[in-house]
């Protein structure tokens, strides 16, 4: 077909974008093979081995493991990033690093 491009659906596959929106509020764990972002609330475990994303009305308390992470939001917590931490100027962030 015209245009259509061959997309896998593969747990590796880093276009996947899995959302937690503003006015969602979870607790547990969550692990994930792809990107991350977070607009709600979070209070746990995180793992994925892609990229999370805080969102500025995003609010995470626990412990984070990831590959990189973008913090616009509230991170409190243990917080392990791989490769690399961007916190914006309307981030805060506790806890360990």
């Amino acid at each position: 077909m015209i245009g259509s491009r061959n997309r896998s659906t593969a747990s590796g596959n880093m276009e996947n974008i899995n959302r937690i929106v503003e006015g969602t509020v979870i607790e547990g764990v969550i692990r994930s093979e792809s990107n991350l972002r977070i607009d709600g609330e979070f209070t746990g475990e995180l793992i994925t081995k892609g990229r999370l994303v805080v969102g500025p009305k995003g609010k995470i308390q626990g412990n984070v493991h990831c590959l990189c992470c973008d913090v616009e939001g509230i991170l409190e917590g243990e917080v392990t990033v791989l490769e690399l931490l961007a916190m914006k100027a309307t981030s805060t962030v506790k806890g360990d690093l």
